[in-house]
C-alpha cells in the first residue's frame, strides 16, 4: 500500500512540477544557478525537530529569514505563525519584505501611520505592476504590524539576483546599526535565503557578530526523504539542518506548483485580480482548462493507491462543471421533486461548494484546485464502491429519518476527505480537541453546532441517538454538522489506519463502503476511529 501511494504522489508531483516549469519559459543562467544551489543545500542530512526548538532559535537570533514561494499563500501564513511568539518579546520587531521596492519606504511608513489609505498605498508603490502576486497574502503583515507597533522595511530593488541580494544586505546591515535593539524578520524569495546567498551577504557586510536563523518552507528534497524513510508526517512539520537552519514542511510540494500554475494561467495578465477574496466571494476562476483530464487523472491515481478495481467505463462516466455551467446546475437542482433537497443543493451552488449533482453523473466544482478535484474524485469513488443508484441520494436526503440523512452525509464527507489526503497528505481539519474548544467558546451561531457534534461522537460517555440530537434541524444544518465530523473521521482514517496499514483499515472501509447506512454501524465507526482515552487529545496540527 505504501509503495503504491508513493508512486501516486510522485506521478502527481512530476505532473504538476513539469507543467509549472513549462509555464516559466526559458530561465536565465543565474536563476538556474540559484535553483541548483537551493537543491544542493536542501539535499543535506537533517534531524526531526519541533516548533519549540525553532522558537528557541528565533528568540536568540538577530536576523531571521523565511523563504517565500510567492504564488503560494501557505508561505505567508507560516510567516504569521512565526510572528506570534516574536511579537510577545520585549525587543522591537521589524519586518523586512521583498514585495516592496526600497524607493517606496516612505509610502510604507505613511500607510502604517494611517496617513494614506490602502488604495493610495497600492497605487503609490505600483503594487500590481511591480509585484503582481495576490495582495491578500501580504496585506495581513501591515495589519499585524499596526496592531503590535512593528516597523516594515522595504528590501526589493532592480537588477540581477545577486545584485538584489547585495542591496538588501546593505539595507539590513545599515538598519541594524541605526536600530541596534531591533530583531529583524525577513520574508524573501526561497532561492535567496540559502546560506550562501542573502544570509552570507549580511554576515559579510556586518562588522558585528550576531546569530541568524534561516527557515525554509516545503522543500521538495526534504519531503521525499521523509516519505522514503517513513519518518512519519504527523511529527515532522519542522526539520533541522543545523542549530540555526530549519525547514517547515506544512504542505505537499505539488500543491505549491499548483499555485504557480494557477498564477500563470489566471493572474499574471490580470494583476488587479485578488484570487483569495474573489474565490471566497464568487468562485469565478478556473484552475486549469483541462479540469476533466485532471479529475480523471487524480481519480485513477487514488484508485491505484486504494487497490480498487473498477471498470474504466464506470470511472470515466462523469461530467465536470464549473461556474460557467452554474445556471445548468441550478436547473438540475430546481428539478428535484423534494423541495427541501432542491433548496439544499441550490444553497450549495450559491455558497460555492463542490458536490455530486443528484440523479445524474454530474459533478459541480465552482473553482478548480487539487484539493477540490481530489475531494470530488473521492465522492465519485465512494458512489461507485457503494453502487448507489442515481436516485438514492435524493431518496436518502428527503427521508424523515435524520439518522439516514446524517449518516449518509458523514460517510460521504469522510471518504471524500480521506481520498483527498491520498493526494495531499498535509490537509488538516478540526479534530476532537478543536471541536471541544469551539463548543466552549462564547455563544455564537456556530457554538451550538459544535456542541451537537460532541453529542454525536462521545460514544464512551453518552448514548448516541442521532434522531434525538438532530430533531427538527434543517438539511443545511445537518450538512454542516456532518461535514465537521466527516472531515475529522476522514483525517483519522487516513493518518492512523491507511498510512499505517492498521488491522482496522479493512473493517472501517467496509463500514463506509458496504455496510448499511444506519446508526448502529455509525457508532461502530466512531469506536474504530476514536479509541477510548486517546481521541480527546487529538488536535489539528499547528503547521
Amino acid at each position: 500500500m505504501k509503495t503504491n501511494i508513493q508512486k501516486v504522489r510522485k506521478n502527481i508531483y512530476n505532473y504538476m512540477k513539469n507543467k509549472a516549469h513549462a509555464l516559466e519559459g526559458n530561465l536565465s543562467p543565474e536563476l538556474i544557478s540559484y535553483q541548483r544551489s537551493q537543491n544542493r543545500y536542501s539535499n543535506r542530512d537533517f534531524l526531526i525537530s519541533s516548533f519549540q526548538n525553532l522558537v528557541k532559535s528565533l528568540k536568540k537570533s538577530k536576523v531571521i529569514y523565511l523563504g517565500d514561494f510567492h504564488s503560494f499563500d501557505q508561505s505567508s501564513r507560516n510567516f504569521q505563525r512565526i510572528m506570534r511568539p516574536l511579537s510577545k518579546s520585549k525587543l522591537p520587531l521589524t519586518l523586512g519584505v521583498e514585495f516592496v521596492h526600497i524607493e517606496n519606504q516612505k509610502h510604507i511608513d505613511n500607510y502604517l501611520a494611517n496617513n494614506i489609505t490602502e488604495i493610495e498605498f497600492l497605487e503609490n508603490i505600483n503594487y500590481y505592476e511591480s509585484w503582481r502576486f495576490p495582495w491578500a497574502q501580504y496585506k495581513v503583515f501591515f495589519e499585524l504590524a499596526r496592531e503590535s507597533g512593528h516597523r516594515i522595511l522595504a528590501l526589493n530593488s532592480i537588477g540581477s539576483l545577486s545584485a538584489r541580494d547585495k542591496r538588501a544586505a546593505k539595507i539590513l546591515v545599515q538598519y541594524m546599526k541605526d536600530h541596534p535593539k531591533d530583531k529583524l524578520l525577513v520574508l524573501f524569495g526561497e532561492y535567496h535565503i540559502t546560506p550562501s546567498k542573502l544570509p552570507k551577504q549580511v554576515l559579510t557586510r556586518s562588522k558585528e557578530k550576531f546569530t541568524q536563523t534561516i527557515v525554509h518552507q516545503n522543500l521538495d528534497k526534504v519531503y521525499w526523504k521523509l516519505e522514503d524513510t517513513q519518518m512519519g508526517r504527523k511529527k515532522t512539520q519542522v526539520i533541522e539542518f543545523d542549530e540555526n537552519e530549519f525547514s517547515i514542511q506544512s504542505s505537499a510540494p505539488w500543491v505549491k506548483y499548483e499555485s504557480m500554475i494557477y498564477w500563470y494561467e489566471n493572474l499574471l495578465e490580470d494583476p488587479d485580480f485578488d484570487i483569495h477574496q474573489y474565490m471566497m466571494e464568487s468562485g469565478l476562476k478556473s484552475f486549469t482548462e483541462n479540469a476533466n483530464d485532471t479529475f480523471l487523472f487524480l481519480t485513477e491515481k487514488m484508485l491505484g493507491a486504494l487497490n480498487f478495481k473498477i471498470p474504466s467505463s464506470y470511472i470515466e462516466d462523469f461530467n465536470l462543471h464549473d461556474h460557467q455551467k452554474m445556471s445548468f446546475i441550478l436547473k438540475k437542482a430546481e428539478a428535484i421533486k423534494s423541495k427541501s433537497v432542491s433548496k439544499y443543493f441550490k444553497n450549495l451552488v450559491i455558497k460555492g461548494r463542490s458536490f455530486k449533482v443528484p440523479n445524474t453523473n454530474d459533478y459541480y466544482c465552482s473553482n478548480y484546485s487539487i484539493n477540490r478535484l481530489s475531494y470530488l474524485g473521492g465522492v465519485h469513488i465512494w458512489h461507485l464502491k457503494r453502487k448507489l443508484d442515481k436516485l438514492q441520494t435524493v431518496a436518502t436526503l428527503s427521508s424523515n429519518s435524520q439518522e439516514k440523512r446524517f449518516t449518509f452525509l458523514v460517510y460521504q464527507f469522510c471518504y471524500a476527505y480521506f481520498c483527498s489526503k491520498i493526494i495531499n497528505p498535509y490537509r488538516k481539519c478540526d479534530l476532537y480537541a478543536d471541536i471541544f474548544e469551539k463548543s466552549r467558546m462564547k455563544e455564537n451561531r456556530d457554538t451550538h453546532y459544535y456542541k451537537l457534534c460532541l453529542e454525536l461522537i462521545e460514544y464512551d460517555h453518552i448514548e448516541i441517538d442521532i434522531n434525538k440530537t438532530l430533531k427538527g434541524l434543517s438539511l443545511d444544518k445537518v450538512y454542516k454538522i456532518a461535514k465537521i465530523i466527516g472531515y475529522m473521521f476522514g483525517d483519522l482514517f487516513f493518518d492512523f489506519h491507511f498510512e499505517k496499514n492498521s488491522k482496522k483499515y479493512l473493517s472501517i472501509n467496509e463500514i463506509l463502503c458496504e455496510k448499511e447506512i444506519e446508526e448502529e454501524n455509525y457508532i461502530d465507526l466512531c469506536k474504530a476511529l476514536l479509541p477510548k482515552r486517546k481521541y480527546k487529545a487529538y488536535k489539528k496540527r499547528f503547521f
